[in-house]
Formats: structure tokens, sequence, C-alpha cells
């Protein structure tokens, strides 16, 4: 199975701040350059492909958010040997330990395909690709949510109803 990298950018951005989406939206333009002028997947790449893309960045400070962008990116679709070679090989740059989505996107669909409730895979759903909190997950009431429209209204439970999401 080849990976596309513009589906595979958009469930990896999904639930991140619009900053965030931003920037990594920005340097998958640089890495979706690289592969087609390579004639890649992105599931192709090896440790040649990688340290090739990273050297030709600018300055050092440019080095290193591709590294931490490629680690977190690698990390999510199960890519951990690339990972383990930026981090092993290319020390001068540090790579991204800790990111906001620990599982790798194999690893989440399996959670919501075992998962028997099927509320509970909706919850597990919500977290993993639309970046609710489990506070909001759990606070959610039937009303506020529009399957028609694809909609969910999160409401600030104290005090006045505010919409702080849709």
């Amino acid at each position: 199975m080849t990976l596309d990298l513009g589906e595979t950018i958009n469930l990896f951005i999904e639930g991140k701040s619009v900053r965030t989406r931003q920037t990594y939206l920005s340097l998958s333009k640089n890495l979706d350059q690289y592969i087609t002028l390579r004639n890649l997947a992105l599931d192709d790449m090896k440790p040649i492909h990688v340290k090739e893309f990273i050297s030709q960045q600018g300055a050092m400070n440019t080095k290193a958010t591709f590294k931490r962008f490629l680690s977190a990116l690698f990390r999510f679709i199960g890519k951990e040997d690339l990972v383990e070679y930026m981090k092993t090989s290319l020390k001068e740059v540090k790579t991204e330990e800790k990111f906001a989505v620990d599982l790798t996107l194999t690893e989440i669909l399996t959670l919501i395909d075992t998962t028997d409730k099927i509320e509970f895979k909706f919850a597990w759903s919500l977290g993993a690709f639309d970046g609710l909190r489990h506070g909001e997950i759990l606070g959610l009431y039937f009303g506020e949510i529009d399957s028609d429209e694809r909609k969910i209204i999160l409401r600030k439970r104290e005090g006045k109803n505010t919409i702080l999401r849709e």
C-alpha cells in the first residue's frame, strides 16, 4: 500500500492548533516537492532520502524544524526505523521525542475497530481525529451533535452557554 502524502498529512494535522496545522502544511509542501522530484512515495523513503532532504534545508534551526516534523510524521505512520535513524545518525538536530499523538495511525484505527460499543468508537475517533479533549467528549450531550451537518457544538458548562468550537 502506498501512502498518499496529502491524505496522510490531513490525518496527521487533524485536531492540531491552527498555527501547528499551518506550519505542518507549509513543511509538507517541501516534502511533497522532494518526493515528487525523486518519484518516491512517503512510505518508500529510506534513511538516505531523509538525510538528503534535511541537508537541503537552509539554516540549522530550519533543519531542526524539518527533523522534528519528519520524526513526528514518521512516528504517526509507523516508520519507527526512520525516527530511530534520525535520532542516532543526525544527532546535530534533535528529533521530536514527545508528540501530541503517541499512537500511530494503524494503532488508532485498531483501537477504534476493536472497541465494542459504538459510543466508545465515536469517542475514540473524536479524540484522535478531531482533537477533542476527554473532558469535552464526556461533556457532550446528544443534542449538540448534528450528524447531518457534521458539526459538534461544544458549550462552556460554567455559567453562560457559549459556543467554544464547531
